[in-house]
């Protein structure tokens, strides 16, 4: 049976009426999450950057909770090299200290953050 969630309704019908039905947009979301587009990243014909975001005390923090050792700058940006690692035009730049929107909390290293990387394409 299918749940109904008015308070979701209220707010997305507005929006419904310029694109897909809530129950559309759902089904994509589900397809998305439950997909692993990694393989299919060596057909990728553009350049990628992906800017990972490195904030030390969150790290630290979320260690001392989990007991487990926190993940450095250098292992989060590889980690995230590894999931590109399919990809023969990816390049990943760390900037710290930041948290998820490094534009907004490093304004000018994000604008440095691609380098020559543009003059690759």
């Amino acid at each position: 049976m299918r749940k109904s969630f008015p308070a979701v309704k209220t707010i997305t019908r507005p929006l419904s009426a310029f694109s897909l039905s809530v129950a559309a947009i759902a089904e994509c979301t589900v397809e998305d999450t439950a997909t692993d587009y990694r393989p299919l990243l060596r057909q990728a014909d553009m350049p990628i950057l992906k800017v990972s975001p490195y904030c030390a005390p969150d790290f630290d923090a979320a260690a001392a909770v989990s007991k487990q050792p926190a993940m450095s700058e250098t292992q989060k940006a590889s980690y995230y090299q590894t999931l590109l690692a399919n990809a023969p035009r990816a390049k990943v730049v760390s900037i710290a200290p930041s948290r998820y929107f490094a534009m907004l909390d490093r304004p000018a290293e994000f604008r440095q953050a691609p380098g020559d990387f543009p003059a690759s394409w």
